[in-house]
């Protein structure tokens, strides 16, 4: 289990978020515990980050004139995972993979808060912010990334 946790000026470490509370209710109070202590990501610029994709995935209009809406009687649909995973290959951040017929597979980049470093990430955003404003947002008016990024700032109140 992992539990992220601020140390507060008395010395006391408190959850981090709702889910990190919850994940350490099942925790006996006065047992002792082996904790290995990290530093953390920037949690509110993951957010940003997150709050990135969504934006842009809102704006993506997928789908070309003449294409069915369809494959095999299924409606085909916008998918936010698949969206952010082509996003981030777009951006370069993948590995080649080998899939079981033998064919090249490019996988994108885990975006995982536990996984990925903050420097990294901040590269990951960077590199997303362009992408999206190229091939989505230049299309609805935007008139560059830091057009986006001010957009972003206002809309998510993030700092």
């Amino acid at each position: 289990m992992t539990i992220h946790a601020v140390k507060t000026s008395g010395g006391i470490w408190i959850p981090a978020t709702d889910e990190d509370r919850e994940a350490q209710q099942p925790l006996k109070i006065g047992q002792p515990y082996e904790i290995t202590i990290k530093e953390s990501r920037n949690y509110a610029f993951h957010r940003k980050g997150m709050a990135l994709l969504r934006f842009l995935f809102d704006h993506w209009e997928p789908g070309q004139i003449g294409h069915t809406s369809e494959y095999r009687g299924v409606e085909i649909q916008k998918d936010f995972e698949r969206f952010r995973k082509d996003l981030t290959i777009l951006a370069g951040f993948y590995h080649p993979v080998w899939n079981v017929r033998g064919e090249l597979r490019i996988e994108a980049e885990s975006l995982s808060f536990g996984r990925m470093k903050e420097e990294r990430f901040r590269q990951v955003y960077a590199a997303l912010i362009n992408v999206g404003w190229q091939g989505i947002l230049r299309r609805v008016g935007y008139q560059s990334p830091e057009d986006v990024e001010q957009t972003l700032m206002h809309l998510g109140n993030f700092e």
